[in-house]
């Protein structure tokens, strides 16, 4: 009965599929993964729901967020392999797979200022830093922070993207 003022919809950067430049929030989305497929349909429900019932909807395409307290991904399980030598890190596409990653804080701060932003209808943006990194890129500078050498196995074989990044210039 009441409609809500704005409705933020956090998603991925995963929904652009593969891409070997930045990609931006007018591309085509073509997920390679049952996560950016689920991420893209549910895009999709609250396009259709912005338009059907007059709602300020706004999607944030998040990068990979790494920072203090998370408990998955590339850069946790790297981290962890540190400590715990039982836990190797398979990288797939022996390490060269690409990604743009995103520290929390800034994801916070993206958040913070789409709530205090007024904009009507519907509205995506990326929040990423437009820059990409390798896993083994990713490897020496946790090399050279910790002193020590994560355990990792290279793998040749990905079923993932090999490259997925996002121009962040409209955000």
């Amino acid at each position: 009965k009441k409609k809500p003022k704005k409705i933020i919809l956090i998603s991925s950067i995963n929904v652009y599929g593969e891409s070997n430049v930045p990609s931006k929030e007018t591309d085509s989305l073509l997920p390679k993964t049952s996560y950016g497929l689920v991420k893209s349909l549910t895009e999709k429900i609250y396009e259709n729901f912005a338009c059907l019932h007059g709602l300020n909807i706004t999607i944030l395409r998040m990068a990979n967020v790494y920072g203090p307290s998370k408990t998955n991904g590339i850069i946790f399980n790297l981290i962890k392999s540190i400590t715990n030598p039982e836990s190797p890190v398979i990288l797939v596409n022996n390490g060269n797979q690409l990604r743009d990653f995103l520290y929390i804080d800034d994801a916070i701060n993206a958040i913070i200022a789409t709530i205090k932003i007024h904009q009507d209808g519907f509205n995506i943006f990326n929040i990423s830093s437009s820059k990409r990194y390798s896993n083994l890129e990713i490897i020496d500078v946790i090399e050279n922070v910790s002193g020590k050498k994560p355990y990792i196995k290279l793998n040749e074989f990905y079923n993932d993207e090999t490259c997925i990044w996002a121009d962040n210039s409209k955000a």
